[in-house]
C-alpha cells in the first residue's frame, strides 16, 4: 500500500482492499490535485476539509459504516460553541489500523483515546488556532501510542491559513523522518516504537530576482503550479512576490536540523521508513480525459433556465463553461460572483466545467460574510460625487449626483457620449469607487479607452451586437455590481448605447427598469449607483424610476427639465437656496442669467460666487 500527501489534512491511502481520500480541501493556497479513490472521509463540513467535488470517489463517508468508525469530538476547546463538532475516523486497510483525527480541537481527553482504540498510523493536526497545537497533539500521541504519527494541518509557504508551522513539532520529535509526498509500505514494515514521519517536501523555486523580473506572466504562473501553489489571478508583481516568499520561507533545513534523518525504509533494521514512488499499477489517479483551460478568473452567471456558468472576467463574454450544481451549492454562489478556480474541458464530450474553486471575491474562510444586498435597507443618497468637465459645475449644483443615485442622462445627437462616460468613471474612480462600464453596440476603441481607468470592469457588445446578448449583459451587470457592494465596496454602473433596445418595446423596457431599480444607497453602508446615458426621447419615459435626470440639449444644459430629488441632502443650505432662486428666475424668463451660468459651466466656485453676487445686488 502507499500513502500520498495531498496537502493540509488530505491524504490518499491506497491498498489492495480499497483506497480512501481524507478531508479534501479548496481555497487555502495549495493546488487541488485531482485523484481517484473508492471512498472519501470528511471530518467536518468546513471548506478546507469537505471539497468532495474536487476528487473522484465512489462514496463520501461522514458517519460510521461497516468499514469506517466515526468518533465524535469537538472542533474547539469550548464544547463546540466556536466551531462545532469534528469526526475522527478509524479504519483498517490491508491489516493496518489507521486513525485520521480531522480538526480535533479539544485539549487532551482520555475518553476520546479510549474510543479510538489501537492505532498503527495516526494523522493528527498540529497547527493550533483552529485545532490543537503540537504540544497538545503530543499528549494524544503518547496516550494512543501509534507506530507511526504523521502531522497535518500546519503552516507552509503555500498555505494561506493563520496556523503554526512544523517548528514546535520538530522540537518534540527530534528524530522525525522527513520525506517526499509518497511512501510505500506493508504492515510488516511498521516500526515497533512510535516514529514521527513528515510527508511532503517543499519545492523551492531557485530563481534570482532578476530572472523573475524578466519572466513573462504566463511563465510565472507555470512556475507556481509546478511548485504546488495556486497562482490565482494576480498581476506580475503579485506573482513574483508569491514566488519570492516561497523561495525565502524560513524553516528548518533537513540537512542542518540536529537529529533529523532522511526518510529511510520501513523494512530495514531500526524501523526506518522507505521512500519509494509507488508502481503505476498501484495508483488510482484519474484518467487524462480532461485538460485544464488557461483562464483562472471568472464571473458567475445564472442563466434564464436556472443553470450556472462562467463568463470572462475581462469583458463578460460567454466562455461556455458550466458550473456543476454541487459546486454552486457548496460555495453558495450567486450570479455576479467573481471566482478564481480551475476549469477543465473533456477531450471526448467537449463539455467544459469549473472543477475547483480556490476563492470567491468577498468571502472569508470560504463563506460569504456580508449581508445580502437585496435584504439591506436603503436610504437617500447623502454623499455628493463631484464631476469635472465642460458642464460639470452646472451638473454638480443643479442635478447633484450622490452615491446610490438612479440617474438618467439625455444627450443630443451631436454630443459625444463617450466623453460623458469618462467624466463619471473618472469622478467615481478618484473616490476609490469601482466602475462597471456596460457598453452596448460599442466600438472597440471606445471600450478600450474606458477600460484603462483603474478599478474599471467592462461588459460590451460590438457595433453589430445582437439584442439577446445585450439583454444578457443588462441582467448580469447589476448582479455583478451587487456582489461588489456585498464585498464591502461602492460601485458605479455606467450604461451607454441602450437606445437600440429602447426601440424594441418590452425588451428595452425591462432592461432599463432592471438597471435603475438595482441602484441603492445601503443604510449605513455602501452604495450602488446607476447612470444610463441615452440619445433617445424614449428615455424620458423612465424618469419616474430615477431620482436624478440630466438633460443636455442642442443649446446646452436644460435647467428647467433637469433635476435631482432630495438635492438638499447633497448640497449645503447656501447652495440649495441659490439653486432654488436660480431655477425660479430662469422659469420667469431670465435669459441673461442663463447666459451667465453657461459661461461659468465648468467653474463651480466662480459660479456660486457669481450667483450669490447677482442675487445680493438684486435685493
Amino acid at each position: 500500500m502507499f500513502i500520498e500527501y495531498l496537502g493540509h489534512s488530505s491524504f490518499l491511502i491506497s491498498g489492495e482492499e480499497y483506497s480512501v481520500i481524507t478531508d479534501p480541501f479548496s481555497g487555502i493556497g495549495y493546488t487541488v490535485k485531482r485523484v481517484r479513490a473508492d471512498y472519501c472521509i470528511v471530518s467536518h463540513d468546513h471548506f478546507d476539509h469537505n471539497y468532495v467535488f474536487g476528487v473522484d470517489v465512489g462514496r463520501v463517508i461522514k458517519t460510521s459504516t461497516e468499514r469506517f468508525r466515526a468518533v465524535e469530538c469537538f472542533h474547539d476547546n469550548d464544547g463546540g460553541k466556536q466551531r462545532g463538532t469534528n469526526r475522527i475516523f478509524c479504519f483498517t486497510l490491508d491489516g493496518v489500523n489507521f486513525c485520521h483525527t480531522g480538526d480535533i480541537g479539544e485539549d487532551f481527553n482520555s475518553e476520546i483515546v479510549k474510543q479510538i482504540g489501537e492505532v498503527d498510523i495516526l494523522f493528527i493536526p498540529i497547527g493550533g488556532n483552529y485545532t490543537i497545537d503540537a504540544k497538545e497533539a503530543k499528549k494524544y500521541i503518547d496516550a494512543i501510542n501509534p507506530k507511526v504519527v504523521i502531522p497535518m494541518h500546519y503552516k507552509t509557504p503555500l498555505s494561506n491559513l493563520d496556523i503554526s508551522g512544523l517548528g514546535e513539532f520538530y522540537k518534540l520529535f527530534e528524530d522525525a523522518k522527513v520525506g517526499c509526498e509518497k511512501v510505500v509500505f506493508t504492515k510488516d514494515d511498521l516500526p515497533k516504537k512510535t516514529e514521527a514521519c513528515v510527508l511532503g517536501e517543499l519545492k523551492r523555486p531557485d530563481f534570482t530576482d532578476e530572472q523573475l523580473n524578466k519572466t513573462t506572466i504566463h511563465d510565472l504562473r507555470v512556475i507556481l503550479r509546478e511548485i504546488g501553489s495556486a497562482p490565482g489571478a494576480g498581476n506580475k508583481t503579485e506573482l513574483i512576490e508569491t514566488i519570492k516568499s516561497i523561495r525565502n520561507y524560513k524553516t528548518i533545513s533537513r540537512r542542518d536540523a540536529k537529529g533529523r534523518h532522511p526518510l529511510g525504509n520501513f523494512n530495514i533494521s531500526g524501523g526506518d521508513i522507505r521512500l519509494v514512488m509507488p508502481p503505476k499499477s498501484g495508483e488510482r489517479l484519474a484518467e487524462p480525459e480532461t485538460y485544464q483551460l488557461e483562464k483562472e478568473e471568472f464571473i458567475v452567471e445564472r442563466t434564464l433556465k436556472g443553470r450556472f456558468k462562467c463568463v470572462d472576467a475581462e469583458d463578460y463574454s460567454d466562455l461556455d463553461i458550466n458550473i456543476p450544481e454541487d459546486v454552486v451549492n457548496l460555495w453558495g454562489l450567486k450570479s455576479g460572483d467573481k471566482v478564481t478556480g480551475r476549469a477543465e474541458k473533456n477531450r471526448f464530450s467537449g463539455i467544459s466545467e469549473i472543477k475547483t474553486i480556490y476563492s470567491v471575491e468577498g468571502f472569508s474562510n470560504g463563506k460569504r460574510t456580508t449581508p445580502d444586498f437585496e435584504k439591506c435597507k436603503s436610504s437617500y443618497p447623502d454623499e455628493r460625487v463631484v464631476l469635472s468637465g465642460r458642464t460639470s459645475a452646472l451638473v454638480n449644483l443643479f442635478t447633484p449626483i450622490g452615491k446610490g443615485q438612479k440617474t438618467l442622462v439625455k444627450l443630443p445627437e451631436a454630443k459625444d457620449e463617450n466623453y460623458v462616460v469618462e467624466q463619471f468613471v473618472k469622478a467615481f474612480g478618484q473616490l476609490g469607487i469601482k466602475s462597471i462600464y456596460l457598453a452596448l453596440n460599442a466600438r472597440q476603441e471606445d471600450v478600450d479607452t474606458i477600460s484603462e481607468y483603474p478599478s474599471t470592469e467592462v461588459a460590451f457588445t460590438g457595433i453589430k451586437g445582437e439584442n439577446g446578448e445585450a439583454l444578457r449583459l443588462c441582467a448580469l451587470v447589476p448582479e455583478r455590481a451587487k456582489r461588489i457592494v456585498e464585498s464591502g465596496k461602492d460601485c458605479l454602473i455606467v450604461v451607454n448605447g441602450i437606445d437600440r433596445l429602447l426601440e424594441n418595446g418590452d425588451m428595452g423596457d425591462d432592461a432599463v427598469k432592471g438597471l435603475l431599480l438595482a441602484a441603492k444607497k445601503v443604510k449605513d453602508g455602501n452604495s450602488l449607483t446607476v447612470v444610463i446615458i441615452s440619445k433617445s426621447e424614449k428615455i424620458k419615459e423612465y424618469r419616474s424610476f430615477s431620482n436624478s435626470y440630466i438633460e443636455i440639449g442642442e443649446n446646452g444644459f436644460n435647467f428647467l427639465e433637469s433635476y435631482t430629488r432630495k438635492a438638499e441632502m447633497l448640497l449645503s443650505d447656501e447652495q440649495f437656496s441659490l439653486v432654488d432662486n436660480v431655477k425660479t428666475a430662469i422659469a420667469e424668463g431670465s435669459d441673461d442669467l442663463v447666459r451667465f451660468l453657461k459661461t461659468h459651466a465648468s467653474d463651480e466656485e466662480g459660479l456660486i460666487s457669481g450667483i450669490a453676487e447677482r442675487f445680493s445686488s438684486a435685493r
